[in-house]
């Protein structure tokens, strides 16, 4: 038996939380690959669109080639959760997942909302996305290099979003604010946590919160999709409010939704298509009403165009 010098046992704990049945159990969907035993999803630590995030035949330990992440359970839990090691270790051990005789649950068959325990942002990393944001809404010219690749980005939108303190510029980075976490994300790079995670929410989820008075919600696959689509002017205040999801894996707690009008706006692909599913299953319950681009004939083309086009028809109908 391998024990921590603390007292935790973290063979035991891998044999309580298989891999595969912690992932579906924070609303991953898990294939398995070929006959080699092993499992694949996408990275819950990374957005991508190709999963890489493999789980090895023990179903103990795993490794993402893509961002190159590797752990056990235990380890995946403490950096989803902004947890210390022996913090994710004592959750786990207190938390016990379905028992491993139910076997796998097909490929998307139920999405399950994420158990979290919220990272709490320290006052420093507070202090840091408020620095963040002021800069931004004191001087836009600082998205000079932004605009040149995301022409359809506005001021007026950029600056709001920097206004309400959920977005802001640090160095060659922009920063997007979540109450529990910071992301970061620069030119030709994966985005990635500075601290903490999305923890059951979406980007400007805080609004939603504070302003219960929004029926219709706009949510889109990821944060700069959801800046392309206030650019397009969809946010209206006091009727519709515009989200982005974490990433085209991590869902929200379907809870704040009740009773909204949900529109969502996911990337005409494969993961975009998997985000639909998932988000549909989550919300559709709560939701007052719940449709994506397919209820007005979908469209081929990259995102930019795709919003543009589904703006257009909205407006027309």
């Amino acid at each position: 038996m391998v024990v921590h010098e603390n007292g935790i046992d973290f063979k035991a704990i891998r044999a309580a939380h298989p891999f595969v049945l912690f992932l579906q159990s924070r609303g991953f969907e898990v294939r398995r690959s070929g006959s080699s035993g092993r499992f694949v999803s996408l990275c819950p630590l990374h957005e991508e669109r190709t999963p890489s995030f493999t789980i090895f035949p023990d179903d103990a330990h795993a490794h993402c080639f893509g961002c190159g992440w590797n752990g056990d359970v235990t380890d995946l839990c403490a950096a989803l959760d902004g947890l210390q090691l022996a913090e994710a270790a004592r959750k786990l051990s207190g938390d016990p997942l379905p028992d491993r005789s139910l076997g796998y649950r097909p490929l998307g068959r139920q999405a399950i909302a994420p158990k979290v325990n919220p990272y709490q942002l320290t006052e420093a990393e507070i202090k840091r996305m408020a620095a963040a944001a002021h800069r931004l809404a004191m001087d836009v010219s600082l998205m000079d290099a932004w605009f040149a690749k995301r022409p359809e980005w506005t001021v007026e939108a950029i600056r709001g979003a920097a206004l309400d303190g959920d977005l802001g510029v640090e160095g060659d980075m922009l920063l997007f604010g979540y109450t529990h976490g910071i992301k970061a994300r620069k030119f030709g790079q994966k985005p990635w946590w500075l601290c903490g995670g999305p923890a059951g929410q979406c980007w400007r989820q805080s609004l939603l919160l504070r302003l219960p008075s929004h029926q219709l919600i706009w949510p889109t696959e990821g944060e700069t999709d959801a800046l392309t689509l206030l650019s397009l002017g969809k946010e209206e205040p006091g009727k519709s409010l515009v989200l982005g999801l974490a990433s085209a894996s991590t869902m929200p707690q379907p809870a704040p939704f009740k009773g909204r009008e949900i529109l969502f706006i996911p990337d005409p692909d494969e993961a975009g298509a998997g985000a639909e599913r998932r988000l549909r299953k989550l919300l559709e319950p709560a939701a007052a009403f719940f449709c994506n681009h397919s209820t007005f004939g979908g469209a081929p083309w990259g995102t930019t165009i795709y919003l543009r086009w589904f703006a257009y028809v909205v407006q027309s109908t």
